[in-house]
């Protein structure tokens, strides 16, 4: 800030003037505040320190006319430099929702420290994330407004994408999108898909369902993704159906497809793909057997799964059944077609569990925390990107 620095308002120079001030930690009281005139001086009276700026009459913007920066008082007799205000700290702390969207007032005073060396007090802070929540607040209401809009450019730009907006009673229910050209790359992924759910962390919840798929050098990319309120048997039967329309010509008896055993995933996919090879995954049956026989070891169970030889599965069965008959009942009322890789019908490509799934949660890291219109959109460009890649 000079001489030459213009402000388009008065508000904005106040603001700017005052922001430098704090940015810099220099003393400073208001001398002048009206609609033609705005100066800040020196705590010190005796000190030349001065920045005026006046309104042109020619131009109507706000110009600095008076910048003295040099303090010749008494550093020492400084005190207490005025802290950041609240209006201050939200826009400095403006840059950091989009990497904490659910910032507290103790990342509110982090990120000034780190990045402008402030110490803002706490409730400043937390006046502050008040305001930028309630800010926040109406980009979330928003982005469920602009979700249908986008949905039908996406169709426009990539004609055969199926991008699906429900409602009712006027309100917001669930979303489906499988672009196309997600649809022809699954002609060129290995045979092999796996249906999972994370949760949204925005205001308002939510589940991501995805059904991703894998190349030959194990890079994922989903096939297609929804939003909707809850993970149940409801919305997993809709998301599946909508995948089957997406893809009509997908030969379903040639795909692998993996699921876990809970909230109706697997009911879903039993009942609208019968002809696909559908195993489940080892870890949540691992999952389900710790909780039932506490201290168990599932090694045995883990090397059934992974053995292609039938004989090395009787082995690794037998020897559950001689330390723990229950364990061994509870594994053989799953059938091993559904578990073991020996008994797949298909090639599961080395995956008895749905690991690719969390690696998808992990693909899409940071999305879950945005509004729903931000997380269809942040999902193309990162869709995008890995395609041309």
């Amino acid at each position: 800030m000079d001489c030459t620095t213009e402000f388009p308002s008065m508000t904005a120079a106040k603001e700017g003037i005052t922001a430098w001030m704090i940015e810099n930690h220099l003393p400073f009281k208001v001398r002048n505040s009206d609609a033609i005139k705005f100066t800040v001086v020196c705590k010190d009276r005796n000190c030349h320190f001065k920045i005026s700026c006046r309104k042109s009459n020619e131009t109507g913007m706000i110009k600095i006319r008076s910048f003295q920066k040099a303090h010749n008082c008494d550093h020492n007799t400084w005190g207490n430099i005025r802290g950041p205000t609240s209006k201050w700290t939200v826009n400095a702390a403006k840059s950091l929702l989009a990497d904490v969207p659910k910032a507290t007032p103790a990342h509110i005073r982090s990120y000034c420290r780190r990045h402008y060396g402030v110490n803002v007090h706490y409730a400043i802070a937390w006046k502050a994330c008040k305001i930028l929540t309630s800010t926040t607040e109406s980009d979330y209401a928003a982005s469920f407004n602009m979700l249908q809009p986008y949905m039908e450019k996406l169709k426009q730009s990539m004609p055969g994408t199926v991008a699906i907006v429900e409602n009712h009673e006027g309100r917001y229910t669930r979303a489906f999108l499988c672009l196309q050209p997600c649809q022809d790359s699954f002609g060129h992924m290995l045979p092999f898909l796996c249906f999972d759910a994370c949760h949204i962390r925005n205001r308002y919840g939510g589940v991501i369902l995805t059904a991703t798929m894998m190349d030959g050098s194990k890079q994922i990319l989903p096939l297609a993704f929804a939003t909707v309120s809850v993970e149940n048997i409801q919305h997993w039967q809709w998301f599946v159906e909508k995948c089957i329309e997406a893809v009509p010509t997908l030969q379903w008896t040639k795909i692998a497809v993996i699921t876990d055993r809970e909230k109706g995933l697997g009911n879903a996919v039993e009942s609208l793909l019968p002809e696909a090879a559908h195993g489940f995954c080892v870890k949540h049956i691992e999952k389900n057997v710790k909780i039932m026989f506490k201290g168990i070891d599932t090694q045995p169970m883990w090397r059934a799964a992974k053995t292609m030889n039938q004989s090395e599965f009787i082995v690794e069965m037998e020897s559950i059944r001689s330390h723990h008959e229950g364990f061994y009942r509870y594994l053989s009322s799953i059938h091993p077609s559904k578990w073991a890789g020996c008994a797949f019908p298909l090639p599961r490509f080395g995956h008895v569990t749905s690991n690719i799934a969390e690696s998808m949660n992990h693909w899409m890291g940071e999305i879950r925390d945005l509004p729903h219109f931000d997380i269809f959109k942040s999902m193309v460009k990162k869709i995008g990107v890995a395609l041309y890649e």
